[in-house]
């Protein structure tokens, strides 16, 4: 007398192995690609951000000279930042102002070339 050998819960559980292996592998593929995005906003974000400050930086700068042209200082306090400021003197007529801010690990700065009276912002480059 011959005894069989039910094979179909084996192929049932291998089946069952090669589909939750696979399911594993593009789960940690999309959680891996969720991580690189999260981290890519997270940096988008703190670039928009020091660029606000930077802007409000070259404002504050403006603002202050508009009302005094002799104003010269070395840093402008924005309440929760500091703003570094370097004006140095009159070439032909015109006066380079560089501004900096730093934000988290994100340091931006611009050199202005403009006139004293009137205000005029002759040109604007980023720096840093």
């Amino acid at each position: 007398m011959s005894i069989k050998k039910d094979n179909n819960g084996v192929v049932l559980i291998l089946l069952l192995i090669v589909v939750g292996v696979t399911s594993f592998i593009f789960f940690l593929a999309f959680a891996r690609t969720s991580l690189l995005t999260f981290l890519d906003l997270d940096e988008q974000i703190i670039a928009v951000q020091s660029k606000e400050r930077l802007n409000a930086c070259i404002d504050e700068v403006l603002i202050n000279l508009q009302n005094d042209s002799l104003f010269n200082v070395s840093s402008i306090n924005m309440i929760s930042y500091d703003c570094g400021v370097n004006i140095s003197g009159s070439i032909a007529g015109t006066t380079i102002v560089t501004v900096s801010t730093t934000y988290k690990t994100v340091e931006r700065g611009v050199e202005m070339n403009l006139t004293l009276e009137p205000v005029v912002v002759l040109s604007l480059e980023e720096v840093l």
